[in-house]
């Protein structure tokens, strides 16, 4: 075989000379994301109502604040508390009011608290992750902030589990995943995305296996649309352990191209 998808005691080799690999999103998928943004928007709404406006009309004025900001500024950490200022000083227009300095002060901390927190994650998802199979490139690939990512993998102990963590600000995962399947030289039909959302995780479907695993629902604005394609395959598993089953599938498959790839030639 082939020494370059060969590296320490790991066997990477399948046909071709390539590798397989797992690739995994982070928000939704391995940690509940949904109700720690969910807190601090009831925070939001319950400060406003104080104020004086109508906590629904301030959650839906800070929904559509998010939304609005989105497309610009990505999935950076400022934008929570921009949104969340945004939303109160649209709420302070509507009423005819000054904001406030201190309020503009709350809005901004509490755009932050989603951030940094300790992350809970789904049933069985550390179990599965520490357990998959050694012989694939295991990548995490998540839209958000590079320090606050990587700071939620290491606080679930799952930092030894990936070899690569790509984080992305914007909705560009696909375009991540061919990147990575060009630089690894991987094999997209002996791989898989696994991830909770149809639109952002679900686009992968261009580029390799799906692995539709919806513990939680997409961001308010995702789209889920699939791509259409032949050549890839589309799975659904309720929980991590009919993920892992799932898996299984492909290790098979794995170890039929690795025990049927050509020996490289002799130099």
């Amino acid at each position: 075989m082939s020494p370059i998808c060969q590296t320490f005691g790991r066997d990477f080799c399948v046909r071709g000379g390539k590798r397989a690999a797992i690739f995994v999103d982070v928000d939704g998928t391995i940690s509940e994301f949904e109700p720690i943004i969910q807190a601090a928007r009831a925070h939001f709404a319950y400060l406003m109502s104080m104020l004086g406006f109508n906590s629904k009309h301030a959650l839906e004025t800070v929904f559509a604040s998010e939304r609005a900001i989105t497309p610009g500024m990505g999935f950076k950490r400022d934008r929570f508390p921009t949104a969340f200022v945004n939303a109160y000083k649209t709420l302070c227009k509507e009423k005819g009011a000054r904001p406030r300095k201190h309020v503009i002060g709350i809005c901004q901390a509490l755009g932050h608290s989603p951030y940094f927190v300790y992350p809970t994650l789904f049933e069985d998802a550390a179990v599965v992750l520490a357990d998959l199979p050694k012989d694939f490139l295991v990548i995490a690939v998540t839209i958000g902030d590079t320090d606050v990512q990587n700071f939620k993998i290491d606080k679930a102990g799952l930092a030894n589990v990936f070899d690569e963590v790509i984080v992305t600000p914007i909705e560009n995962k696909a375009e991540l995943v061919r990147e990575a399947i060009e630089h690894y030289n991987i094999d997209p039909k002996l791989s898989v995305f696994i991830g909770n959302s149809k639109g952002t995780d679900g686009a992968t479907l261009a580029v390799t296996n799906f692995l539709y695993l919806p513990l939680e629902p997409g961001w308010a604005g995702d789209k889920a649309v699939l791509p259409e394609t032949s050549e890839f395959t589309m799975w659904t598993a309720k929980n991590w352990r009919e993920a892992q089953r799932i898996i299984q599938r492909l290790v098979a498959m794995r170890q039929w191209s690795h025990d049927h790839a050509p020996e490289a030639p002799v130099k």
